[in-house]
């Protein structure tokens, strides 16, 4: 099979191009696997790469960019599949993956007050408007043959938004590595992250994963702490986010718990330490379309907090294998339940065996064997038109 997957970017451990990666490095030992992307950062030699050229002028005409060069280079070869990973392309493919798009983050920001994020500039929002008309592009009629959601309620959010059958999409959630997030990490770099951080051993610490802090829910995760008002309870904040930093620190100031809240920013060297490090995760997210941030924490034996606006939460069995928020911006809810996971020893430990044995399904083998089956399933589509 002669597969060609288009992604922004190809990069392992990242989020889309981290899990094109997985898919693909797999593919590749039966398969002839060509990754169109906009930036490369990690090789294969059983890939072939195509760089994708692109404006970098403004976000606007990178996308545009690379909308149109994408199509010329894919129009160059003859390929089986064509499978799409969030950023869109000019011409028509086998097989999109829906990894969020800017219309249902539009639909989100509808419901974020300014109390919780800073109104976002017109000229920002102007560009989503204009972006959301790309990204629906192979979501139209005659433009796909099937789409991939990484969940139930992306599933849904899909039919919703873009009028798709139901019966046109396959739930193949991402996959995790067990190997690389895995409980024994917390002896490897618990110490040491904690000492670097300047924790102590005694300090309660939740884990707070991502960028884009506005939609993931930060704003609520730091109210939420601000109404515990314990000096050992702690909050790391890994991931980069550049355009409302100002204002989430201004928020933390406020609030009176700048001795409680860690920023980490981004990290270069991977995640996994800061998993080991800490005694529970707090993703309070206002909408993910999967969540990988969830998968691995559970990988990594922490107990979870996260919402019913998070794809990866259908992997959760609420007080079983993690707690689930029916509200994001239920203050009170989170609080309750992070109150919980401090006081409560023997509920810590159920959670965190109980969302490890869930994660130990989510393995990238099980996830490249049923992508290929919808790809199998979409050839014999076209070979009977």
């Amino acid at each position: 099979m002669k597969i060609a997957m288009v992604t922004p970017f190809y990069k392992k451990g990242s989020g889309v191009g981290g899990s094109v990666a997985e898919l693909a490095e797999r593919f590749a030992k039966e398969h002839n696997v060509h990754i169109f992307a906009g930036s490369v950062e990690s090789l294969c030699t059983e890939l072939i790469f195509h760089k994708v050229p692109m404006l970098s002028i403004s976000s606007l005409l990178k996308e545009l960019s690379f909308f149109v060069m994408s199509a010329v280079m894919l129009k160059r070869e003859r390929f089986d599949i064509i499978n799409l990973h969030y950023r869109p392309t000019a011409v028509s493919v086998d097989v999109v993956t829906n990894r969020g798009t800017p219309r249902a983050f539009l639909e989100i920001l509808k419901t974020i007050s300014t109390d919780q994020a800073p109104e976002l500039p017109k000229r920002l929002v102007f560009g989503l408007n204009l972006m959301s008309i790309l990204y629906d592009y192979p979501y139209k009629r005659g433009r796909h043959k099937k789409v991939i959601a990484l969940s139930d309620m992306s599933k849904k959010e899909t039919v919703k938004l873009y009028k798709i059958p139901e019966e046109n999409i396959a739930v193949i959630p991402n996959g995790v590595d067990i190997e690389e997030f895995n409980p024994e990490n917390r002896q490897r770099f618990r110490r040491q992250v904690r000492e670097e951080l300047r924790l102590k051993d005694s300090d309660f610490v939740f884990l707070f994963v991502g960028s884009h802090y506005r939609r993931k829910g930060l704003s609520v995760a730091l109210e939420a702490l601000s109404k515990i008002k314990m000096d050992d309870i702690k909050l790391v904040v890994v991931g980069r986010e550049r355009l409302e930093l100002e204002f989430f620190l201004q928020r933390v100031k406020e609030l009176g718990i700048e001795r409680n809240v860690i920023f980490v920013g981004e990290v270069t060297t991977g995640v996994k330490p800061y998993y080991a490090a800490s005694d529970a995760f707090l993703f309070p997210t206002l909408y993910e379309p999967f969540g990988k941030v969830i998968t691995e924490a559970m990988a990594s034996g922490l107990p979870i907090i996260t919402t019913r606006r998070a794809g990866a939460a259908e992997l959760i069995h609420d007080g079983v294998s993690g707690l689930l928020i029916e509200d994001p911006l239920e203050t009170d809810d989170i609080v309750e339940k992070m109150k919980r996971l401090i006081s409560d020893d023997r509920l810590r430990t159920g959670l965190s065996i109980e969302a490890r044995k869930s994660a130990e399904k989510l393995s990238w083998d099980k996830i490249a064997e049923n992508t290929l089956s919808i790809y199998r399933s979409v050839i014999d589509r076209k070979q009977s038109e």
